[in-house]
């Protein structure tokens, strides 16, 4: 999967956050595809945590109303997902920058 897929992967999370809290199937489905196919893409402890963060960040998100009932608990929720998020980007960023210094030292050599 090429940057830009990646990219586009994240904006789509990032609106799911936007997305109001509360029992809501087919946001969770938008993110959980969009989580298995950054998985399919990316491996690493650090990119796997923070994909398992997220997921479980959008079930509790999405999956009942205990966060728009309970204000401090879905601001909690939303902040870890922001959270998150960057968190993963960053993980990507860092694990394909990596990817890039080794083929240049390979293609030097």
């Amino acid at each position: 999967m090429d940057e830009a897929e990646v990219n586009r992967l994240c904006e789509e999370l990032n609106a799911l956050i936007e997305i109001d809290a509360g029992f809501n199937p087919d946001a969770l489905g938008r993110a959980r595809r969009a989580i298995v196919a950054l998985q399919a893409s990316q491996s690493g402890d650090d990119v796997d945590n923070k994909l398992i963060a997220l997921t479980f960040g959008f079930e509790q998100w999405f999956s009942s109303d205990k966060c728009t009932r309970q204000h401090a608990r879905g601001q909690i929720v939303r902040d870890c997902l922001e959270r998150d998020l960057i968190s993963l980007q960053a993980a990507m960023w860092r694990k394909s920058n990596d990817e890039t210094k080794k083929r240049r030292i390979v293609e030097f050599i």
